[in-house]
């Protein structure tokens, strides 16, 4: 299935670009003519292309079915990109730029973060709570007439 046919003089123009572009970075003693002459051509071809393009997208726009809108509803809504970062390591690390480079980087910094903590107590503080809930004093009661 061919989604977009170039046109017949447009594939030309690409060919001879490319054949120029061939023979001048060859060295061949017979030049067409100099590649950005070609190229030049191309990227006239390619703007006349899209012009058209364009020239064709809003005159098929509509004010009944409120089509023309939709062209500016799409250029205001913003395209949030995440910035790449650095990998963790002890020299900055290369940048993570790819979505699934950045999952990856992620996963393993929430690996870091949420370790379980070493729960072992220490002796010491663990005997020192010991005395002090055994030799603890009675309260005396007391009413609120006291506090005042």
């Amino acid at each position: 299935m061919v989604l977009w046919q170039a046109p017949p003089h447009f594939t030309a123009t690409a060919d001879t670009t490319a054949i120029c572009n061939k023979s001048f970075t060859n060295h061949s003693t017979v030049r067409i003519q100099p590649p950005t002459v070609a190229s030049n051509k191309l990227k006239a071809a390619l703007y006349e292309l899209s012009n058209a393009s364009f020239t064709a997208y809003v005159s098929s726009l509509k004010r009944d079915d409120n089509s023309i809108w939709k062209p500016l509803k799409s250029r205001k809504k913003t395209t949030n990109t995440a910035p790449p970062i650095h990998k963790n390591t002890t020299s900055p690390g290369p940048w993570a730029k790819s979505d699934s480079e950045k999952v990856v980087l992620f996963a393993n910094h929430l690996a870091e973060v949420f370790t379980p903590h070493d729960n072992t107590m220490d002796p010491e503080v663990e005997g020192e709570l010991a005395t002090h809930t055994q030799h603890s004093e009675k309260l005396q009661d007391f009413t609120l007439s006291e506090l005042k």
